[in-house]
């Protein structure tokens, strides 16, 4: 994390787009970790991060 790189936000969204989640960094942060609970309505979840540098990022997984 420094200013020239560094993760923005980090997002949970569920399948119909609900966020979830959300926490947002910056570039004086020491790492970009985020924790969140998730409650069992949904199987399918995405998670999304944004980078200053390289965009928008985003994985799909299932709880």
């Amino acid at each position: 994390m420094s200013k020239a790189h560094y993760i923005v936000r980090h997002t949970v969204v569920a399948p119909n787009g609900k966020v979830l989640g959300e926490k947002t960094f910056s570039p004086s942060d020491n790492s970009a970790l985020s924790v969140f609970e998730i409650d069992g309505k949904y199987k399918k979840h995405y998670a999304n991060s944004f980078c200053n540098k390289h965009d928008f990022l985003v994985a799909s997984f299932e709880k």
